[in-house]
């Protein structure tokens, strides 16, 4: 799934890739225009995640993205939280079909 929208954080476009590798699928923000990654806002957790679920990294520097991704269609609010040292991890429901990745 790839859709671009405006990050008003960063004060620019940028492309919002979810992706699926061998099981695991993580979202990526890309400069539109060069497709250069900017971040990954996803992260791994000890716990598992449910299938069509992703551990949201909204906080330090991602601070926001949850609330854009869930703007964008992208994620459902959060089913629940997974503490994680000195914050609590979003895991939301996906609402897009990830593209498959290939090394």
């Amino acid at each position: 799934m790839k859709k671009t929208m405006r990050f008003e954080k960063w004060r620019k476009k940028v492309l919002i890739e979810v992706l699926e590798y061998e099981g695991q699928t993580w979202i990526d923000l890309k400069n539109p225009r060069t497709k250069v990654d900017i971040a990954t806002v996803t992260t791994g957790l000890r716990v598992g995640v449910p299938k069509n679920h992703v551990a949201i990294r909204d906080y330090s520097e991602n601070t926001g993205v949850l609330d854009f991704l869930i703007e964008a269609g992208v994620v459902e609010q959060p089913a629940f939280y997974v503490p994680s040292g000195f914050v609590n991890i979003p895991v939301c429901k996906l609402l897009v079909e990830p593209t498959k990745f290939n090394y």
